[in-house]
C-alpha cells in the first residue's frame, strides 16, 4: 500500500466539482485500477470498487451538509476537509480491508496493518489532492 493515494484525492475534488456526474467515472477507475494492480477475483475488484466510490460520495455529501465551501479560505473549511477525508477514508479502507482479508484469508494482524495503509492512504491523497486540484481547477474555470 501506498502512503499516499492521489486518486482518493482526485475522486474526492471530483465529486465535489462534478457532483453525481463523476460517480460512474471513478468507480471504472477504481474497478480498472484494482483489476490490473491487484490480484483479486473479479467479484472482489467489484466491491473494492463499490467502497472506493461510497467512500468518497459520503464524504462529498458531508462536504455540503455542512455548507463547506471548495475554495478552502476559512479555517472551517480545511476543518472540514480534514473531517471527511477521515470519513471516506475510513468507509473506503473498512470496505476494502474487508474484501482483501477475506479473498485472502489475512489474519487479525495483517488485516489491521492493511486497515492503517489504506487509511492512511487515502486521507493523505484526499489532504493533499483534493484542495490541489480544486484550486487549480477552479483558476483554470475562472480564466475561460
Amino acid at each position: 500500500a501506498s502512503p499516499v493515494y492521489p486518486a482518493a484525492g482526485v475522486a474526492l475534488a471530483g465529486v465535489l466539482l462534478w457532483r453525481w456526474r463523476a460517480v460512474v467515472p471513478i468507480f471504472l477507475g477504481a474497478l480498472i485500477a484494482t483489476l490490473m494492480v491487484s490480484h483479486v477475483p473479479w467479484w472482489a475488484a467489484l466491491l473494492i470498487a463499490t467502497g472506493n466510490t461510497l467512500g468518497v460520495v459520503l464524504a462529498m455529501a458531508i462536504f455540503r451538509l455542512a455548507s463547506l465551501e471548495q475554495r478552502m479560505l476559512r479555517v472551517r473549511d480545511l476543518i472540514g476537509l480534514i473531517s471527511v477525508a477521515i470519513v471516506g477514508s475510513c468507509v473506503t479502507a473498512i470496505l476494502g480491508t474487508a474484501v482483501i482479508a477475506t479473498v485472502f484469508d489475512q489474519s487479525e494482524q495483517v488485516a489491521s496493518e492493511t486497515f492503517i495503509h489504506w487509511l492512511a492512504g487515502d486521507f493523505v491523497g484526499m489532504l493533499v489532492m483534493t484542495p490541489l486540484l480544486l484550486s487549480w481547477l477552479q483558476r483554470r474555470a475562472g480564466k475561460t
